[in-house]
């Protein structure tokens, strides 16, 4: 890690709204909207002074900075993800899945301008039709590794999935849970081919204010998808840990990481 846990870790800050007009008119986001803290900030953002947009972990930014930071620390998990890639010209596939996050990552591998890293969508549709399995899968293991199984069989260097904080951390006490904690590796660094979650430490709503500030929101006319939240006990202690310690979470994904 870097500074990612300055400004979206797996805490729930508080966001202020860009300018109204870019979320009415904007159909998926309404839900989402309604949790956004209506407020204004008289601090003023940590980078370049102007009038804050959006505060977030007590650092406030603007939309610019915001926007700048949060690619920066993309771009950086990827690279770490190539770290280990002897290949000069390196080639990356991208699993999209219809949700906001997913947009976001599109979005965000669409502005590379690395000439060196090539990458290549994949979507849901066609991770279903070229593997046989559901995505998402009831087990995880089973679509992670077709996916990575598929990667290093078409010879790409890396593969970029959407999941952030809070399904990265439920993934983790599942794991734990069940026993299955020696699997870490499995399922978030990969065998054959290195496995890279650049969301993992971003909460939902971080993601979301990217996607307005943005503007990703005007421009997509696809209708996302929302990943079905399940109802069990996993949930519930992750709803306890950011009601009573947000940082655990985050802390909790720091430790699994050293495994």
């Amino acid at each position: 890690m870097t500074d990612t846990a300055n400004y979206h870790c797996s805490t729930t800050p508080k966001f202020f709204i860009l300018e109204k007009e870019e979320m009415t008119n904007n159909s998926c986001c309404k839900t989402e909207q309604k949790r956004l803290v209506k407020e204004e900030s008289k601090s003023s953002c940590i980078c370049c002074g102007d009038h804050p947009s959006v505060k977030v972990f007590q650092s406030a930014f603007c939309r610019e900075c915001f926007v700048a930071k949060f690619k920066k620390n993309f771009f950086c998990e990827v690279r770490k993800s190539l770290s280990l890639t002897t290949r000069k010209e390196k080639q990356v596939l991208v699993v999209l899945d219809g949700t906001i996050p997913s947009e976001v990552l599109r979005s965000l591998v669409e502005s590379s301008t690395s000439a060196m890293i090539t990458y290549v969508l994949w979507s849901v549709d066609e991770v279903e039709q070229v593997l046989g399995v559901p995505l998402p899968s009831p087990s995880i293991y089973d679509t992670v590794a077709a996916i990575e199984k598929y990667a290093a069989t078409n010879d790409y260097d890396a593969v970029l999935l959407s999941s952030y904080s809070i399904e990265v951390a439920e993934t983790l006490l599942k794991m734990i849970s069940s026993g299955e904690i020696d699997r870490y590796n499995e399922v978030f660094r990969g065998k054959s081919a290195p496995l890279c979650y650049p969301f993992y430490s971003s909460s939902y709503k971080s993601i979301l204010y990217y996607y307005v500030a943005a503007g990703l929101h005007q421009q997509s006319t696809r209708k996302h998808t929302k990943r079905q939240e399940a109802k069990n006990p996993h949930q519930v202690l992750l709803r306890q840990l950011l009601n009573t310690s947000p940082s655990s979470i985050f802390n909790l994904i720091k430790t699994q990481q050293k495994i």
